[in-house]
């Protein structure tokens, strides 16, 4: 199987919801984009704004502007302004056609048959066609980034005529529609053949997406401007520039003397900084519950986080309400697993590793390591920025418990080259991968090591529980399935899951947001206040 490589996300844009679930038979969703999701700018609303160009703040370079080469959060922030997927999730988890205006699926669940839109464009003129949804499935295919989630249920398509698709699944996968949304984008056949090599092709990327590539000035900004073929969206802002900006506190000064529009959207402001910010009647504040979740990993092929004692000791010694008063100014919710609420599939039942210093030291000691004796010197890594101040605190509590522990501040893509490579044996970070729980998968599952999967976990009873409800599209038997299984992760505590932070999005008033996502927002649905 693939292996994947990083999504870590202040803001990933991951929808996911299985679409289909329920008797497993053959589903006809005949929809086509109506009005509510085609966005326009000018008539009545949007006239002649006098902003042309929205600057939005990210914390770190892009690397490579294609999916299909990149997990990085950064990265896909631009990606998905530039291309498009077959489906695309509404705010409200539900599956709507985009490029692919209705399907149907097999009564086995393996097949799965998409009607095409015959009016989608990319940016070389070129009509996009179902050729070219099969060359992207051959993309992704060879993928070892995100879309390597979409190879390891899929493992072929063809294209019976010219805006028809069949993608052909290894075996059923609930959440399969939900999962085209971010996971599967489509490319130009001929613009790839036509650019020769990937590098070739990252220096002017052309998508069919609701902006296209303008310059990538590296270290400083990636420039868009919108799209005028988009077969459902006019973005209000003709032009927007990501700003690189990989010092928090410097973003909170950007936004107050107006260098930008936007941050919280791929950056992160300081805690300490959101309730001056909040003082200031130039700027607006909106807070969103997120399905990110904040947490330490640890390495388990290494001593001594090979012990589950030990695991569980870290995950009892760390006051995670005092991480979210530090790092989120108050703006979250103690983590009880690795997912929430918002996520179809999460046990309400469970309860994690609540603060307890004195059940911490108790699990340590029965693990063999009285008082911290024996454990050794571990570096906390962490990524340049906002975490900075949790991975302190939580420093200090792994002291209290006993632990010698520093802290190594890492540059972001630095710091996910070590982690996911398995060079380390304790680090602080988040993720965000949707709202389906089969999504976690990528993170407990042997196939994942190497990849999302950071703690390198090995459990064939995991990865079967996992199977079993991945492949099942029976809702109540999907429940039970994940109870069965977040209920031995809670007792094996592979990783100590600390919070579930807000969102916060902090922008000009003049910046109308439009809908607010669990894991994040599109620039193209922002709109100008008159």
């Amino acid at each position: 199987m693939k292996k994947l490589t990083a999504i870590l996300l202040a803001a990933l844009l991951v929808f996911t919801l299985a679409a289909c679930s329920g008797d497993g038979g053959s589903r006809d969703q005949n929809q086509t984009p109506s009005g509510e999701d085609t966005q326009q700018s000018g008539g009545d609303q949007q006239a002649a704004p006098e902003k042309d160009t929205l600057y939005v703040a990210i914390n770190a370079d892009v690397q490579n502007l294609d999916p299909y080469l990149t997990s990085s959060a950064t990265d896909n922030l631009v990606n998905y302004e530039m291309y498009d997927g077959l489906v695309k999730m509404s705010p409200q988890n539900e599956a709507k056609p985009w490029i692919a205006t209705e399907w149907d699926i097999s009564d086995d669940g393996l097949t799965y048959t998409f009607k095409l839109r015959d009016d989608v464009v990319f940016y070389n003129g070129e009509k996009l066609t179902s050729d070219d949804v099969v060359f992207s499935a051959e993309r992704a295919f060879q993928s070892a980034y995100m879309a390597s989630t979409f190879a390891l249920y899929c493992e072929s398509a063809n294209a019976p005529d010219d805006y028809t698709v069949e993608l052909h699944l290894r075996q059923p996968y609930a959440p399969f529609i939900s999962l085209l949304d971010t996971a599967f984008v489509i490319h130009s056949r001929k613009a790839w053949e036509d650019a020769g090599s990937d590098e070739a092709f990252l220096e002017h990327p052309i998508g069919t997406g609701p902006y296209q590539f303008v310059e990538h000035k590296l270290g400083e900004s990636v420039t868009l401007k919108a799209n005028p073929d988009h077969f459902a969206i006019v973005p209000a802002v003709p032009n927007v520039v990501y700003k690189v900006i990989t010092d928090p506190s410097t973003i909170s000064v950007a936004l107050e003397t107006g260098e930008i529009d936007l941050a919280g959207y791929g950056s992160a402001v300081p805690a300490a900084n959101l309730a001056l910010l909040e003082q200031n009647e130039s700027l607006n504040i909106q807070y969103k519950d997120s399905v990110t979740t904040a947490y330490i990993t640890m390495n388990t092929e290494v001593a001594p986080f090979d012990n589950k004692l030990v695991r569980q000791a870290v995950s009892y010694a760390v006051d995670k309400q005092f991480l979210i008063d530090v790092a989120e100014d108050g703006h979250g919710t103690v983590a009880t697993a690795m997912t929430n609420s918002l996520i179809f599939g999460h046990p309400e039942k469970l309860k994690g590793q609540p603060f307890d210093m004195e059940k911490a030291k108790s699990l340590l000691a029965e693990a063999g390591y009285p008082d911290g004796a024996g454990l050794g010197r571990h570096e906390l890594k962490v990524m340049e920025g906002k975490s900075q101040a949790a991975a302190q605190a939580v420093q200090n509590n792994l002291v209290q418990l006993g632990m010698d522990v520093g802290i190594q501040v890492m540059e972001k893509n630095a710091y996910l080259a070590d982690v996911l490579s398995g060079g380390y044996t304790i680090a602080y970070l988040s993720i965000t991968l949707g709202s389906d729980a089969a999504m976690y998968s990528q993170i407990f599952t042997t196939p994942n090591i190497n990849g999302l999967n950071s703690a390198r976990v090995s459990d064939a009873e995991i990865d079967q529980l996992f199977a079993d409800a991945e492949t099942t599209t029976d809702t109540a038997a999907r429940i039970a399935g994940y109870e069965k299984v977040f209920e031995r992760l809670e007792d094996e505590c592979y990783y100590a899951p600390l919070y579930y932070p807000q969102n916060a999005y902090i922008t000009n008033k003049r910046i109308v947001l439009g809908d607010l996502y669990p894991s994040g927002l599109y620039v193209y649905q922002i709109t100008l206040a008159k």
